[in-house]
């Protein structure tokens, strides 16, 4: 009868991940390392983040794609920042201060919040402005008050794609897009792509997430161009590797 209905019931078991839309019984022994769990609880007390929208699994990959583009030469860059809850996970898993060898770390965002003007039709059709609603507004200084203990870390704020012009890198190692604008991250990625570095690592994390699909659209389609493939994580993350 519950499955006719379109539910279905399960037994809670202590060893379920059940965080950020993702379930799962499988192995996610990185909830108990004590360098993620520092990491993890550190971004978040610093930026006040939303639990429901930065489970940890979104996390660790997200460390997990930095640390292994710091095994390339290249400066890493973030477009969608907001408080800088991820880049500031990354930045203490990594011992940024003491591993990143002179790199930078551009951080560029809006921090007023999603531009109207890039929305796509669909995306407005979605309500993707409203369902953030002032979230992403008048960040810019919490986002330096996290980042500020770490060396090398540039704020930039502007719109994308506008502002990419004005960020000095020619090598990237990792790319993170967290815009919330299919416009402005397929812009961004076409962007930096010339500039990866092999083995350098694309982040896009609104990918596969529910209710974003104008964004995968978008970037299948980027992806088809340029001869690449996507692979979508079932935290609702998308990964390339250049």
């Amino acid at each position: 009868m519950l499955r006719k209905c379109g539910y279905h019931l399960s037994k809670i078991r202590p060893e379920l991940y059940n965080e950020d839309g993702l379930s799962t019984s499988h192995g996610h022994d990185f909830v108990d390392d004590p360098r993620f769990s520092d990491a993890y609880n550190y971004a978040f007390d610093a930026t006040r983040a939303d639990p429901s929208h930065h489970g940890p699994w979104r996390v660790h990959i997200a460390t997990w794609a930095a640390s292994t583009a710091l095994r390339r030469q290249g400066d890493f860059v973030e477009c969608g920042t907001a408080r800088a809850f991820v880049s500031t996970a990354i930045l203490k898993y990594t011992d940024w201060n003491s591993k990143s060898e002179g790199r930078c770390f551009y951080l560029i965002d809006t921090f007023e919040g999603i531009v109207d003007a890039l929305q796509t039709d669909a995306e407005r059709a979605m309500g993707a402005i409203e369902r953030h609603g002032e979230r992403y507004k008048a960040n810019y200084a919490d986002a330096f008050r996290n980042v500020s203990p770490f060396r090398n870390v540039h704020l930039i704020k502007g719109i994308v794609p506008h502002v990419l012009a004005d960020v000095g890198v020619e090598r990237v190692a990792y790319l993170h897009l967290d815009m919330n604008s299919a416009v402005a991250e397929v812009a961004a990625l076409e962007y930096f792509w010339p500039k990866m570095v092999p083995g350098g690592v694309v982040l896009l994390d609104d990918y596969a997430y529910a209710g974003y699909e104008p964004q995968r659209e978008a970037h299948n389609s980027l992806a088809k161009r340029l001869g690449i493939e996507i692979a979508g994580l079932p935290t609702g993350q998308g990964l390339i590797i250049k």
